[in-house]
């Protein structure tokens, strides 16, 4: 029978992972061993993220109070470094994340860079590549404004004071979940990995959905909010992300190569524009494009060519 871990031990083995890899006392094993314990619950990876980004935080503390992008960071020396994880690291969470979380703060993720951030009342964000919010968690309700792109939050429980994400019109609600949301001009995708969220338009607060564990909800402004049943592990596909990770369950490979160019300066091609609605599936390295492109060529008997900024993916021609 396993043991339910409590938010203080999960805690806690996150700052020892974290204290490891940031000792340099880590190799491709103790890689795959953090990878293993991550993906166990989105509890840990919340707790692994909020470790992270207050590590972060602490070469941050010369941001200028009236700035959204900070100044260039001040490096701390290792061993401050060290001292800090293994002996304060909860302290200087709470510290730092205080005062990097003033009212209204805004975060940028630049176009191929995931960024994480520990937020003010305890949850978390990571955000995809290309992806812009602000955030206010003073007052009665805690807002993030996703002004664009993608991002996934691991929310905090606190029923007093609900966490409101704004994606255009489209609303999500929640108290203490974790779901990602993806805001594309008009349009915006919500999945559930943990807990229930309410999705609802601004202009019609009345008609509200309700989202689940394993399920999203397709909006596009002035339509319906369209929800679906995401199964076999569909909705931890959709952000394994954040953990840089591309997972295709059926994509085509013209989808596929959008989203390694989303992370990477070397861009793919697909060549021959017969192989674009090929469908994959697999688990990639989202930073390793040559080994995707290599191994897509052995399975759909295509040649792979590499030249300067480019990973080209089949025939330009008939053969």
């Amino acid at each position: 029978m396993s043991v339910r871990e409590t938010a203080a031990e999960i805690e806690e083995a996150a700052t020892r992972w974290l204290w490891r890899r940031e000792s340099g006392d880590w190799d491709a094993d103790s890689d795959a061993a953090l990878d293993d314990w991550l993906r166990v619950s989105t509890a840990r990876q919340g707790a692994f993220l909020r470790a992270e980004a207050a590590f972060m935080t602490l070469d941050r503390l010369n941001w200028d109070a009236e700035q959204a992008t900070p100044k260039t960071p001040r490096a701390l020396p290792v061993m401050s470094r060290r001292w800090l994880i293994g002996g304060g690291l909860a302290a200087a969470a709470s510290v730092t994340g205080a005062f990097v979380m003033l009212k209204g703060q805004s975060y940028v993720s630049p176009v191929r860079e995931i960024r994480s951030i520990a937020l003010a009342d305890g949850s978390a964000a990571t955000l995809n590549a290309a992806t812009a919010l602000r955030v206010d968690m003073g007052g009665e309700v805690r807002r993030v404004d996703l002004q664009r792109g993608e991002a996934f939050f691991q929310v905090h429980p606190d029923h007093a004071r609900p966490f409101v994400v704004a994606a255009g019109k489209l609303r999500v609600r929640a108290v203490g979940t974790a779901f990602s949301v993806i805001h594309d001009g008009d349009q915006a995708r919500v999945v559930v990995t943990e807990g229930v969220v309410e999705t609802w338009w601004s202009d019609r607060p009345e008609a509200r959905t309700r989202v689940a564990a394993g399920e999203g909800i397709e909006a596009r402004r002035s339509e319906a909010i369209v929800k679906t049943a995401l199964n076999d592990g569909g909705a931890e596909r959709s952000v394994a992300w954040r953990l840089g990770r591309i997972d295709l369950n059926g994509e085509t490979l013209d989808q596929a190569v959008a989203q390694f160019n989303r992370y990477n300066e070397i861009q793919l091609v697909v060549a021959d524009p017969a192989l674009r609605g090929e469908r994959l599936y697999g688990v990639f390295d989202a930073r390793d494009p040559l080994a995707f492109a290599r191994t897509t060529g052995i399975v759909l008997g295509a040649p792979v060519r590499r030249s300067d900024g480019e990973i080209r993916i089949g025939w330009a021609t008939p053969r």
